[in-house]
C-alpha cells in the first residue's frame, strides 16, 4: 500500500509542477500562441488533408472517445463490472474533480482557440486547458489501472494497456487535427488528467486498505432484500406451528 501510495503521490505532485510551468508560459502572453503552438498547429494544417477525406471521419469516431458521454458510458460499465464497489466510486470522484478542475481553468485563462476558420468541427468554449485530452488521459490511466488490479488473464491485461497507451496519444492528437486547440492545451489537459487519474487511484488504495466500500453496494443491496424476502416467509410459517 506504502509503495504505491508514494508512487501515485509523487505523480500527482510532479504533473501539478508540471502545468504549473506550462500555464506560466502560456500565461506570458495569453492571445499569442508560443512557437512550439504555431509550428505544430502548421504541422497538422499540412498534412490533414481534405475535410471530407478518410482522416476527417476516423478522427470524428476517435475524439468521441474522450466526450462527456464518454466519461459516463466508462462509468456505467465500472460501475457494472464491479456491482458498485470501491473503484467504481473512486472513479466516480476523480472524474467530477476532472471536471471542475478543467472548468475552473478554462474560466481562469479564458484563451482563445486557433483561428475559427481553419476549424473542421465547431467548438465555443475556451482553449486552455483541452478537455478531451483531460478525459482520455483520466479514463484510459483509470481502465489501465482497473485492469492491474483485476484477476482478468495477463493477455488481456497486456492488450488493454496497450490500447489505453494508444488512446492516451490518438484521441488528444484528434483536436489539433481539428483544428479547435495548440500542443500546449493538449499538455495541459493530459497534465491535469494525469492528476485527477491519480488523486482518483489514490482513494481507491486507501478505500481497499481500510475496507471502506469494500463490499459491492448492488451485492449489499441484493442481499438485503433477499434476507428480507426470507424474514417474510419464515414469519407465517412459524404462526402456523404456535396454532
Amino acid at each position: 500500500m506504502k509503495k504505491k501510495l508514494i508512487i501515485f503521490s509523487s505523480i500527482a505532485i510532479i504533473s501539478i509542477i508540471l502545468f504549473i510551468i506550462l500555464a506560466a508560459i502560456v500565461n506570458n502572453d495569453i492571445t499569442t500562441p508560443t512557437k512550439l503552438d504555431i509550428s505544430c498547429r502548421d504541422f497538422f494544417y499540412n498534412i490533414r488533408g481534405n475535410k471530407d477525406g478518410f482522416l476527417y471521419y476516423f478522427n470524428l469516431i476517435l475524439t468521441k472517445l474522450a466526450s462527456a458521454y464518454a466519461v459516463i458510458i466508462i462509468g456505467i460499465l465500472i460501475i457494472l463490472l464491479t456491482k458498485f464497489d470501491n473503484k467504481a466510486i473512486s472513479y466516480i470522484i476523480g472524474a467530477l474533480l476532472m471536471i471542475l478542475i478543467n472548468y475552473a481553468l478554462k474560466d481562469i485563462y479564458q484563451r482563445e482557440r486557433p483561428t475559427e476558420a481553419l476549424r473542421w468541427i465547431a467548438e465555443n468554449d475556451y482553449s486552455f486547458p483541452s478537455g478531451h485530452a483531460t478525459s482520455a488521459s483520466f479514463m484510459f490511466m483509470f481502465i489501465a489501472y482497473f485492469l492491474y488490479d483485476s484477476n482478468y488473464k495477463k493477455v488481456i491485461k497486456i492488450v488493454g494497456y496497450v490500447l489505453c497507451a494508444i488512446l492516451i496519444i490518438l484521441v488528444p492528437t484528434t483536436r489539433l487535427v481539428f483544428g479547435v486547440h495548440y500542443i500546449t492545451d493538449i499538455m495541459g489537459g493530459l497534465l491535469n488528467g494525469i492528476f485527477a487519474t491519480s488523486i482518483s487511484i489514490i482513494i481507491m488504495i486507501i478505500f481497499k486498505e481500510f475496507k471502506i466500500f469494500d463490499k459491492p453496494i448492488f451485492t449489499s443491496i441484493y442481499e438485503y432484500i433477499k434476507k428480507d424476502k426470507k424474514d417474510d416467509i419464515k414469519e407465517p410459517k412459524e404462526k402456523e406451528k404456535t396454532e
